[in-house]
């Protein structure tokens, strides 16, 4: 089930004005959920480099 974050109308304003954006946190509050969610076609989801998937 997919919480709705606060956050997402934020991110949103930065994918339209930056090339790039980091989502930082604590775990377990949703980050990759958010960033899966939000994604388009042109997006491209980089993890954290050896993360466990």
């Amino acid at each position: 089930m997919y919480i709705p974050r606060i956050a997402s109308p934020i991110l949103f304003d930065s994918l339209n004005n930056q090339a790039c954006v980091a989502l930082i946190g604590p775990r377990q509050v949703g980050k990759t959920t958010l960033a899966l969610q939000s994604s388009k076609k042109d997006s491209i989801y980089i993890p954290r480099f050896g993360a466990k998937e």
